[in-house]
């Protein structure tokens, strides 16, 4: 089977995500290529895929772009008039390289063209028209809803009319039953079919060249033998880091040793200083360590081996590749009843989980963790064992290509397939 796997994203979770899934294809037997940017950040990685760096991104940061501006309304207006010019021209340039990529994604005639979840509606008559040239189309749906999304009129115009994305796709993957449920509502059109539910695949960041040679408790100020807490991911809205701040206290209370370590890029919805002014007003200011910024790839282990534990207090969610993370790593995690978590943590065996926005919950549930060491150590050992079996990514990639192969029949028909499959 020929599959042609499409991330435009370069760098980040979608990536590393695109990355590991070409490789359980490659291994599992099909003739896999990875079409993405110029600047793909796993261009060193081992790989049994072909890599096409040839999707031209929409969206590049310049530099000094926003510099020259003047303040005052008309500093606003000059500011509102560049915003404008710049998101016409990533739209500009995105419908261009989707001109370019069809006829090019067509012409390599792959049995399937797969792709990640795909951003904006404007995007659904170039699928179509790539779907009449041939190739057979799937997704892995990882986002069914928009979270964090923007409130402007295009982002409202988009949620309206982003169903049209999926009529040209023959299947359709979301992770865990929840998130099938999610697209049943949101889309009933779709049919049940073309819906697959599957396990998210595990995360292996692990750099060519090995991790860094880094203390990062002499870094962020935390003694040798403190037990660390651990928000590793984009701070986002709806991630929750405020809960799992205004549930330190009691933590510290009963554990005056214990540390929260909140670390990722921060969103552009996000002030990282209002998050350490809230833990300084409740008193563990000099607890609580806030690391805005992209974590390089050789930092990822380290900080991993860092936590006692990985909390992820999401008030929304569909899936969560930190999870999956924190499992290769051996680390149980604390998260929230949202989207397909609670299928993905075994409750008292691999991490608890709790309802979302509920800081007295959540702070209950790390000082459980911290009481009992040797079974935290054990949910450690759980969390692995997922991640090496049913996380695995010959587990998740056998799944997928068992619902290619039966999609179409020899005949031209298409089967009616389970509603979940590889769990």
């Amino acid at each position: 089977m020929k599959i042609t796997v499409v991330e435009p994203r370069e760098t980040g979770g979608m990536a590393h995500y695109a990355h590991q899934l070409c490789n359980g294809l490659a291994a599992a037997g099909a003739e896999v290529t990875l079409v993405t940017g110029p600047e793909f950040e796993l261009i060193d990685y081992p790989r049994d895929y072909m890599l096409s760096r040839s999707w031209r991104p929409a969206t590049r940061q310049r530099a000094g772009a926003g510099n020259g501006t003047v303040g005052g309304p008309l500093g606003k207006v000059q500011r509102m008039a560049g915003k404008a010019t710049r998101k016409a021209g990533a739209f500009g340039r995105l419908i261009s390289e989707w001109r370019r990529q069809v006829d090019e994604l067509a012409a390599d005639d792959p049995d399937w063209v797969m792709f990640g979840s795909i951003e904006f509606f404007l995007e659904a008559p170039f699928l179509a028209k790539l779907r009449r040239k041939g190739p057979r189309l799937a997704s892995i749906v990882h986002e069914p809803n928009a979270r964090d999304s923007g409130r402007g009129l295009f982002s409202a115009l988009d949620r309206r009319l982003y169903h049209r994305v999926f009529r040209p796709f023959d299947a359709l993957f979301v992770h865990n039953q929840a998130n099938r449920e999610v697209m049943h509502t949101l889309y009933p059109e779709i049919e049940s079919s073309r819906l697959h539910a599957i396990d998210i695949g595990n995360i292996m960041p692990m750099p060519p060249s090995g991790p860094a040679d880094v203390d990062l408790r002499a870094r962020y100020g935390i003694p040798a033998d403190a037990p660390v807490l651990l928000f590793f991911g984009n701070m986002l809205p709806s991630k929750g880091i405020g809960d799992i701040i205004d549930a330190f206290p009691a933590v510290v209370a009963r554990y005056p040793e214990a540390r929260l370590v909140v670390v990722g890029h921060a969103g552009k919805r996000v002030d990282p200083d209002a998050y350490a002014r809230r833990a300084r007003e409740l008193g563990v200011g000099d607890r609580v360590t806030i690391a805005p910024g992209y974590v390089e790839m050789d930092e990822i282990q380290p900080h991993m081996e860092m936590a006692t534990a990985v909390v992820l207090p999401y008030r929304s969610a569909t899936q969560s590749g930190t999870l999956q993370v924190a499992y290769t790593f051996g680390r149980p995690v604390v998260v929230t009843n949202v989207g397909g978590l609670p299928e993905v943590v075994e409750d008292g065996e691999s991490g608890y989980v709790v309802p979302a926005q509920d800081p007295g919950a959540l702070g209950a549930a790390v000082i459980k963790l911290l009481e009992d060491p040797e079974h935290t150590r054990r949910m450690g050992e759980t969390a692995k064992r997922l991640s090496d079996t049913r996380h695995s990514w010959p587990t998740v990639a056998g799944a997928i290509l068992r619902v290619l192969d039966a999609t179409q029949d020899p005949a031209g028909q298409t089967e009616q397939l389970p509603a979940e499959v590889g769990s």
